[in-house]
């Protein structure tokens, strides 16, 4: 980094005492000398820095040359133009990579601006993010492990659809060759591995369900718990309604992967139904189905759900919004009344 040395001294003194540490080259050129900001640029200079005017000397740098100089050889351009603001000086329009302003000094006047800045990153950063935290600590979801775990349990509840012998599917075999009034799976004129495979599927698919329906309710509550301050941190209102418009709400993704799940259950019961109605049980692994027994397979469409279903209520949105318009409203209204008192 070079600097013009009458830069604020305490950006100095941090290049000069902090970066330096890291391996970051600091060096000084007289103030306005354009050939020495120039002589003092190596290969390894990635920037060169300069006030306009200068604090406290009131310097005023020729900010076209300054930005020139960083065009020609390749290196990035800050100029700190705290005195002046942007209503007198703009070095962005002359070509220079990067402004600086404090917000303490005249473009806040009386450190408003600051304050103003501090209560933005609070309301816009700082509150969601916290909010988001505390919903998500009061109201805790399943982890996956949790759910996995879960999961497992309730299968080894059902028993295994691959093992007919267990406890479950051996009384869904005994149902099975009463409803057809045989006495043997051999004598059933329908593939009994099949039927098998559709009990499975159908015990799993609901106890996995039944987990995961835990945990995105869990979701939901932390969502609805943290939509429910839109009226103390807004942004949180504005969120919410961004969201259901663009789609990227808890709500239609629950409802995206609510439909794909439906899709793929439909599939692979379709296909069981066929290896039970349309596949032999003797040799069933020689045996093919042509193209044509594919056409009763559910193909559905994922569709997106309508906002009237997914969207919170424009009023639960434009209400906290305008509230805080209108406390603003009545803030500057304050404020004007207090400054022409003064006057």
């Amino acid at each position: 980094i070079v600097f013009f040395d009458e830069c604020y001294h305490r950006s100095r003194e941090f290049c000069r005492k902090h970066l330096t540490r890291f391996g970051v080259g600091f060096r000084e050129v007289p103030t306005c000398d354009y050939e020495a900001m120039e002589a003092a640029i190596t290969p390894r200079t990635k920037f060169i820095v300069s006030e306009s005017p200068t604090n406290p000397h009131l310097s005023v740098v020729d900010v076209a040359a300054f930005a020139d100089i960083g065009r020609r050889h390749g290196v990035l351009t800050l100029i700190d133009a705290t005195l002046c603001t942007p209503y007198n000086l703009r070095p962005l329009e002359a070509g220079v990579d990067f402004v600086l302003h404090s917000c303490t000094k005249y473009l806040g006047g009386h450190n408003d601006l600051l304050a103003g800045v501090v209560a933005w990153f609070a309301l816009v950063a700082v509150a969601p993010r916290a909010v988001a935290s505390w919903a998500e600590l009061s109201l805790p979801a399943p982890t996956q492990a949790e759910v996995e775990q879960r999961i497992a349990m309730a299968l080894a509840k059902i028993g295994d659809a691959h093992d007919p012998n267990s406890a479950h599917f051996a009384a869904f075999r005994q149902r099975v060759l009463d409803e057809y009034g045989v006495s043997r799976v051999e004598d059933l004129p329908v593939n009994f591995g099949g039927l098998v495979m559709l009990e499975g599927e159908r015990l799993t698919t609901a106890a996995i369900a039944a987990e995961v329906d835990r945990q995105r309710d869990a979701w939901q509550a932390q969502v609805d718990r943290a939509s429910a301050f839109g009226w103390i941190v807004p942004t949180l209102a504005i969120r919410s309604r961004s969201q259901a418009f663009a789609g990227t709400d808890l709500a239609h993704h629950r409802d995206f992967l609510d439909q794909a799940e439906r899709r793929r259950f439909a599939t692979v019961q379709a296909l069981n139904q066929l290896h039970a109605t349309r596949i032999a049980a003797l040799n069933d692994r020689d045996q093919k189905l042509d193209a044509s027994q594919w056409a009763d397979i559910p193909r559905a469409d994922i569709a997106l759900p309508s906002l009237r279903s997914t969207a919170p209520s424009l009023a639960a949105t434009v209400a906290p919004v305008g509230a805080w318009l209108l406390l603003g409203l009545v803030a500057l209204g304050w404020l004007g009344r207090g400054l022409e008192r003064r006057a």
